[in-house]
């Protein structure tokens, strides 16, 4: 059969042509598709997922450790604050029906701001000391006449008092988290100050 001329056989070649390029193209990704990834493209898939791996790796340990250190903060404020609490509380009882011989509180001055007291008040004694005998943790200890001592609060680093008048002490407590702090290496510590004034004086 001959080629048609004119205007129309041209475009007829011209189609066939197309056609036969477009058959060769799709032959040519069928076998693409067949033969699975290039080792060029799995390097380039192994590598982003390497970095989105990493990025996401930081960015829970950094959410860990933020999460980690407020609930540090957490408790040893809310330590500081109940040993401060008790503390005032028995302070401000302190004398109250206790026999007349009876001192109606006694400080121990201890090098280091870590002092000791004894309260006496309702025929009971109470008294409240550190407990440095674990450095990484010492605690606010409470002892109730001659019972043993018992822990009212943990990661107290000192307890001091001062006698501002004859019926008034102030109470200063240093607190602290039970860890160091990854970004300075150190305890995060907060002090917790109070003045009590004693009534049965």
């Amino acid at each position: 059969m001959a080629p048609e001329k004119g205007p129309q056989g041209e475009v007829a070649h011209h189609l066939r042509t197309a056609l036969a390029e477009d058959k060769k193209m799709r032959e040519i990704i069928r076998k693409r598709a067949d033969a699975g990834f290039t080792l060029v493209e799995l390097m380039v898939a192994m590598v982003m997922l390497s970095i989105v791996s990493t990025a996401t790796f930081y960015f829970y340990i950094g959410q860990h450790q933020a999460y980690v250190t407020q609930s540090d903060v957490s408790d040893m404020q809310q330590n500081g604050r109940a040993a401060v609490r008790e503390l005032s509380y028995h302070l401000r009882q302190a004398g109250f029906n206790t026999p007349a011989d009876s001192a109606a509180f006694t400080i121990f001055f201890v090098g280091g701001g870590r002092d000791s007291i004894t309260i006496n008040h309702h025929d009971t004694s109470y008294t409240f000391f550190i407990d440095a005998t674990d450095s990484l943790h010492p605690l606010f200890m409470r002892r109730v006449d001659s019972d043993s001592a018992v822990v009212f609060a943990e990661n107290i680093d000192s307890l001091g008092f001062n006698l501002v008048s004859a019926n008034e002490v102030s109470i200063a407590i240093v607190a602290r988290t039970s860890r160091t702090d990854h970004a300075s290496g150190d305890y995060r510590r907060r002090r917790f100050a109070t003045l009590v004034n004693i009534r049965n004086l």
